[in-house]
């Protein structure tokens, strides 16, 4: 969708599109490609590399993640090759080379993500998700990670249409398309 249709896209209150959910499904054959993606977000050509066993949501997440945070995180790489016991999907560096912010797409392990807020000194901690509710991953958050941890967590929540409103040729994400939650 280019820049000049997004009008279009824009929904009246209460009017929701005909969706079909085949972009969110786990095909079995999307499963078994390994495939290079181009985005093009803020006059910048990204390629994220979409590794067997891993459905396209997860790279579209990490290209509208990109596009929200490299205006914050100048050093923002995508699969960032950065050995420790766990690899983000984005991560921010600071000029000593240490990590800053941390953004996982998708992220259900929550020793994971207690491992990371406690072990590796991150400023930020973002958990990205696609969902109608997001209320329940929060508790389960809230539940499963130590408190201490909450004030590194937000959480950006897509709405489910978002894959149909963005184009990956022109980047453009329209505010009312996420919301940002802090776990606090």
């Amino acid at each position: 969708m280019k820049r000049d249709n997004y009008n279009s896209a824009i929904l009246e209150e209460n009017q929701k599109p005909n969706i079909n959910n085949d972009a969110f499904e786990l095909k079995s054959e999307d499963l078994f490609v390994e495939r290079k993606y181009i985005f093009h977000t803020q006059n910048e050509r990204i390629s994220i590399f979409k590794e067997l066993d891993e459905p396209y949501i997860h790279v579209f997440l990490k290209a509208l993640s990109y596009h929200i945070y490299k205006k914050l995180y100048n050093t923002l790489k995508v699969d960032p090759a950065i050995y420790r016991k766990y690899k983000s999907d984005l991560m921010a560096l600071s000029y000593a080379g240490e990590p800053v912010c941390w953004i996982e797409c998708f992220e259900r392990d929550y020793e994971k993500i207690e491992y990371i807020c406690k072990h590796i000194s991150v400023e930020e901690f973002i958990l990205v998700e696609v969902a109608d509710d997001i209320k329940p991953f929060i508790e389960e958050i809230k539940k499963k990670v130590h408190y201490k941890y909450h004030h590194l967590i937000t959480v950006i929540n897509f709405i489910p249409e978002i894959i149909y409103y963005v184009d990956p040729d022109d980047m453009f994400i329209l505010e009312d398309w996420y919301q940002i939650i802090d776990v606090e």
